[in-house]
């Protein structure tokens, strides 16, 4: 199973990719009031909400299928509280916490 696989590549390999790594956001219109990609099919990859051009507010990020990949919250550009990793079958997999962009803890779901 896919889920397992990457539990287990975040518990033993400390220099695999950051499994809750953001894609790239780049805002154009510092007036929106959120930011939103999408997938070639047009279906959502991600939204986040935003205030005078930062991210600021809710993120939800997509995997191909549907299923809600990630969750959590920016406050000032920063990401802030609980986010959550989820897997292609909305299995939660990982949860971490942040104060100021910084990772505080974190949990890897068996």
């Amino acid at each position: 199973m896919e889920a397992d696989k990457i539990v287990e590549e975040i518990k033993t390999n400390s220099a695999a990719a950051d499994p809750m790594e953001l894609p790239y956001i780049y805002v154009k219109n510092v007036n929106a009031k959120f930011y939103e990609e999408n997938f070639a099919d047009s279906t959502t990859h991600f939204k986040v909400s935003l205030k005078s051009g930062f991210k600021d507010g809710s993120f939800k990020e997509y995997h191909p299928n549907g299923k809600v990949k990630m969750t959590g919250q920016f406050k000032k550009d920063k990401r802030d509280g609980t986010w959550k990793l989820y897997d292609e079958t909305g299995k939660q997999i990982m949860k971490r916490n942040y104060a100021e962009g910084k990772v505080t803890k974190e949990k890897v779901n068996d």
